[in-house]
């Protein structure tokens, strides 16, 4: 029932938004303006939309640069931005889900967590809201001549551009949770709250930070993964699929297989919480397990066959896991070419922690 009123909700308040959209938004509309200008209109809408977009997630940026996170990519519409070796590099983006936009800013250290996250994610809505204030007043001092057409196109272009930027703002702004996602509004309302959700989210946070930092999953505090753990499983919180991929990794670099293989199977149990630009991470991390620690030709070749490309799974993994199968069906000079591949890729990975293992696993295959 909790579901259900919600989806309601969220729905009249999508109907509310299009509501207003059309009315105060297109009606600025002059009845009067010669179609030509209509036409070219409905062309503008799909640049102002990456203007105002993009500012929003630009915001998130400055604020995550701000309090010294690591920007590392940016998403609009089809348009991927990926850093890596330090350059930034261009790919397409194929997935729908992530189109609204995306920016990933990581952090670093553990020092003050709560606060920087807090403005960090603050940043998106402020942007927006600044932006239609800005385009608003200029929009309300230009002297635009109502006889001239040009003029008058361009004054519609930037009222449409302050109430779509308005728009976002409210809908980021407003706390809410859609399946494991939650607006800006939802994640500051969540990491403000002196209660068990903050408590997860900020252990959470702190582990990122420090594998993002470069400290080896065997390395991190296991009463700090077990306690955000169990208020994961108790508060049946998205963060949960991410906790347990974490206890397998932290198993597997201890090489505690039997607890790993344990996680593992948690972690494929629960893999379509994981939005499925992602979940080839699971596959490939089973993958690469059963074909490094169990030696079981038949599962590594079954969890591989379930993975599908995508650009969000970093390609170091992606070679590790396909020269451990390799291996398997002992193809030595593929799984050479592969390691040198894997090698090349590993300063790209955004997890530091998690390249000094792959690292480790990829010399154990030169070995072999």
């Amino acid at each position: 029932m909790n579901k259900i009123f919600k989806i309601a909700v969220m729905l009249l308040v999508g109907g509310a938004l299009g509501y207003l959209f059309g009315k105060y938004g297109l009606s600025s509309v002059p009845k009067d303006l010669p179609k030509i200008y209509v036409f070219s209109l409905l062309v503008f809408l799909i640049p102002i939309y990456f203007l105002v977009v993009g500012f929003h997630e630009i915001g998130h940026v400055v604020a995550g640069k701000m309090m010294g996170f690591d920007f590392r990519m940016f998403i609009i519409g089809p348009f991927f931005f990926e850093k890596e070796n330090q350059k930034w590099k261009f790919k397409w983006n194929k997935s729908l889900n992530l189109s609204g936009g995306m920016v990933v800013c990581l952090p670093i250290s553990e020092e003050n967590l709560r606060k920087r996250f807090i403005n960090y994610v603050a940043g998106g809505p402020l942007a927006s809201i600044l932006l239609s204030l800005f385009i608003f007043t200029l929009w309300y001092f230009l002297p635009l001549n109502e006889q001239n057409n040009a003029l008058r196109f361009f004054g519609i272009v930037l009222i449409i551009t302050s109430f779509l930027s308005f728009l976002i703002f409210l809908v980021t702004a407003i706390p809410f949770k859609a399946g494991t996602f939650y607006s800006d509004g939802g994640r500051i309302k969540r990491l403000m709250k002196n209660d068990d959700t903050s408590e997860m989210e900020i252990l959470f946070l702190k582990i990122m930070s420090k594998t993002n930092a470069g400290v080896r999953y065997a390395d991190i505090d296991e009463n700090d993964l077990e306690r955000a753990y169990y208020l994961a499983d108790k508060l049946n919180d998205p963060f949960k699929v991410y906790l347990i991929s974490y206890l397998f990794h932290a198993a597997f670099d201890k090489n505690d297989l039997e607890k790993a293989e344990i996680y593992l199977n948690n972690y494929l149990d629960n893999i379509t919480e994981i939005p499925e630009p992602f979940r080839g991470v699971a596959w490939l991390d089973a993958s690469m397990f059963y074909g490094l620690a169990r030696k079981d030709l038949s599962k590594t070749q079954e969890y591989w066959s379930n993975f599908k490309p995508s650009p969000f799974v970093p390609k170091a993994q992606i070679f590790l896991a396909e020269a451990v199968l390799a291996n398997l069906n002992g193809d030595k000079t593929k799984v050479g070419e592969l390691i040198s591949k894997a090698l090349q890729e590993l300063p790209n990975l955004l997890d530091k922690g998690m390249a000094i293992s792959v690292k480790e696993r990829l010399e154990s295959l030169k070995i072999d």
